[in-house]
């Protein structure tokens, strides 16, 4: 049985966001915000997402914004993101609830971090 993404036909939210920002940056270690933006966004749509009828850019802003009150995430340099080294502990030991991207069981046809790479040069 299928498990379907969580928020499949729903628009995309800087709430929705937050849950994905941490799994990426997870993979990734450090990216450029431009970039994180674009494999955020797209994630949420090729899980079955809808678009958002506001600016993704804003509401993925938002989300950076509020994660990083939260020290979860943190700015190595200007325009990039990375996990903060208190939140990376918290995972080794864990506790962390954030890691988990939305789904409620793994799904048989999940679009992996990785894909996003090719997805995004495809788009370019």
């Amino acid at each position: 049985m299928k498990i379907e993404y969580l928020y499949k036909n729903i628009e995309f939210t800087s709430n929705i966001a937050k849950e994905i920002i941490p799994a990426i940056l997870l993979k990734y270690s450090t990216l450029k915000r431009e970039k994180l933006i674009e494999m955020v966004y797209l994630y949420h749509i090729l899980n079955g997402g809808l678009e958002t009828k506001n600016n993704e850019k804003s509401n993925i802003k938002t989300a950076l914004t509020d994660l990083k009150e939260k020290e979860i995430i943190e700015q190595p340099k200007i325009g990039y993101y990375q996990l903060t080294e208190k939140y990376q502990a918290k995972i080794k030991l864990g506790e962390d609830n954030l890691i988990k991207l939305p789904f409620e069981r793994q799904p048989e046809e999940e679009v992996e971090v990785e894909d996003l790479e090719e997805e995004v040069k495809n788009l370019c």
